[in-house]
């Protein structure tokens, strides 16, 4: 299982950082068929298919993504990390 850790700085409050992880999960959910779920301040993402998962923790100040790729994907990791991190500080800089 490949595993990606990207975490990154943030401005906003809590409940503002939330909002903006529930309408991204909200788009992958509708494109990709993951399920999310709160777990206190940690989203805990899952594909209905393949084995990814992931999480999602904002902190006061701080935000962490943990992705966990089945080993069939691991070849196309850095691709999603760049991905991923690129549209995270997309995110944090609007």
């Amino acid at each position: 299982m490949a595993r990606i850790h990207i975490q990154r700085t943030h401005r906003r409050s809590i409940s503002a950082m939330r909002r903006v992880a529930e309408d991204v999960a909200r788009r992958i959910e509708q494109r990709h068929a993951v399920s999310w779920h709160w777990l206190g301040d940690t989203m805990e993402l899952a594909a209905a298919a393949g084995g990814a998962r992931g999480s999602v923790t904002i902190g006061d100040g701080d935000v962490a993504i943990e992705i966990h790729l089945p080993l069939a994907l691991s070849p196309v990791r850095r691709m999603v990390e760049r991905t991923v991190a690129a549209k995270l500080d997309a995110l944090l800089a609007a």
